[in-house]
């Protein structure tokens, strides 16, 4: 359990570090949702915060990967690289 606590928090803090340079990135090379007139934001939204979301996942699922007690869960199946590359 507490494995599998510490990869939550892992992957937690790496969104929360990642996510302010994905917004940098979508500003820089202008990946940004402009205002429309169906839309309910009324400023520009940089986008690629998802991006920052799947990079913290991938990272914690590498550290899990590594951690004992997960690396046996991750060692039956096989494919955790499949399951990581498929979800890009």
């Amino acid at each position: 359990m507490r494995e599998h606590l510490l990869v939550l928090f892992i992957a937690a803090a790496l969104t929360y570090l990642l996510t302010p340079l994905a917004e940098k990135a979508a500003l820089r090379f202008g990946a940004i949702a402009y205002v429309r007139n169906r839309d309910v934001h009324t400023t520009p939204t940089p986008r690629w915060g998802g991006l920052a979301i799947w990079c913290a996942i991938a990272i914690a699922i590498g550290i899990a990967n590594q951690l004992p007690l997960l690396n046996k869960a991750f060692a039956q199946t096989g494919q955790i690289t499949g399951i990581v590359l498929a979800s890009g």
